[in-house]
């Protein structure tokens, strides 16, 4: 995302990268009986959308980020 190809495209969207709980650079260790569910996460992704007031998305993911993002799709 960061070449010269990408700077129109760029300039007129916002990239952001969610991490799964516990798995960010910064987690802290989880205190959870139950991880979420993919269906649980994915409805996590539409509330950080609603508070973040983005109308629109699309989704990219790899491995489990590509189940997440089709079950946000759904």
């Amino acid at each position: 995302i960061h070449c010269d190809q990408m700077l129109d495209l760029n300039s007129r969207i916002i990239w952001i990268q969610i991490d799964l709980p516990g798995q960010g650079e910064y987690s802290n260790d989880l205190n959870l009986k139950k991880y979420p569910s993919l269906e649980e996460i994915s409805q996590e992704l539409d509330c950080i959308l609603s508070y973040l007031n983005i109308p629109q998305v699309v989704c990219m993911g790899h491995g489990i980020g590509a189940n997440i993002a089709a079950y946000f799709s759904i």
